[in-house]
């Protein structure tokens, strides 16, 4: 019987180490497949960083209807970092700033 209380705990560890293991195995596999960051800040001057700053940059919209891809200052750059006449400087193109202007779209 105590073997079998033994085996038990041992079994019960093992299978919840697993499960551990399992999510912190899928946690590192979002993490590097996030979208990259477009501007390092420490990479940007003071000026640059204040306006972001101040106009709310972030590098992911919380409003899927509003990202920079579709704001009128935004231009598209190779893969998902462009440019911003307003930040002036590498901008992720599934970001968001208060600055944010509908690009226009001619009709077809």
């Amino acid at each position: 019987m105590a073997a079998e209380v033994l085996r038990r705990d041992v079994l019960r560890k093992i299978g919840s180490s697993l499960i551990c293991g399992a999510a912190i195995a899928s946690f590192g596999t979002s993490v590097a497949s996030a979208d990259p960051v477009c501007a390092d800040p420490k990479k940007l001057d003071s000026d640059a960083t204040t306006l972001r700053a101040k106009l709310n940059y972030h590098e992911a919209s919380q409003d899927p209807l509003r990202p920079c891809a579709h704001c009128a200052f935004f231009h598209a750059g190779a893969g998902i970092c462009g440019t911003c006449q307003v930040l002036q400087g590498p901008t992720n193109s599934k970001g968001h700033c208060d600055f944010w202007l509908k690009a226009y779209t001619p009709l077809q």
